[in-house]
């Protein structure tokens, strides 16, 4: 919130002038951030005792959590994807570009990879391009391979079950639209999600 005050309030235009060249830098960062994070702590499972989720072999940066890393990288790359050369030269884009999509491609996330397919075919309809067509095709196939040689090299030998993460996912929703028909204008209250599951 404090970030788009920020931006639209026009008191610090410098930001608002760059608004892109900060989200794609951010992106960045924490993509570089998290092949550290790969490097030296790859296995996020002793967190577990603390209610994290026991990431495996996963990228997470400073977010501990794959998905809300990847929603960050996703804007991230879109935005350099779609911002003009006179912002970032062509050749440091491509390689910006080849950095994020390594990132998002190993943080493993079904979501991201669905979000960002959806993203490009849409782009690809909106400006009617073959060359953007392509594109998604090869993104899209990236993150097949990954997502395969992910479940075959590490999620089946380790017993990481992938299938019962998502079926855990589609359990929350189903509890979550149970929890907002019971309190649809006022909702539960700040902080007291958890009393309510009870």
């Amino acid at each position: 919130i404090l970030f788009g005050w920020i931006i639209y309030s026009g008191k610090f235009p410098k930001i608002r002038e760059n608004t892109n060249l900060i989200i794609i830098y951010s992106g960045l960062f924490l993509a570089i951030l998290g092949f550290g994070q790969l490097i030296i702590f790859p296995d996020l499972s002793i967190l577990s005792l603390n209610g994290w989720d026991p990431h495996y072999l996963r990228m997470v940066s400073t977010f501990l959590d794959p998905n809300v890393l990847v929603g960050f990288l996703s804007l991230s790359f879109l935005t350099l994807f779609l911002s003009p050369t006179t912002q970032i030269a062509t050749k440091p884009k491509i390689f910006f570009l080849a950095l994020i999509y390594l990132a998002i491609l190993l943080t493993f996330s079904r979501s991201a990879y669905l979000t960002l397919g959806i993203a490009f075919t849409t782009l690809t309809f909106l400006q009617r391009s073959w060359k953007i067509f392509f594109l998604t095709m090869f993104i899209s196939l990236g993150f097949i391979l990954g997502y395969l040689g992910y479940q075959q090299s590490v999620a089946q030998p380790h017993n990481i079950d992938r299938q019962q993460s998502a079926q855990y996912r589609v359990n929350s929703w189903q509890i979550g639209w149970k929890m907002f028909f019971t309190a649809p204008i006022l909702g539960v209250g700040f902080n007291t999600y958890r009393y309510a599951l009870d």
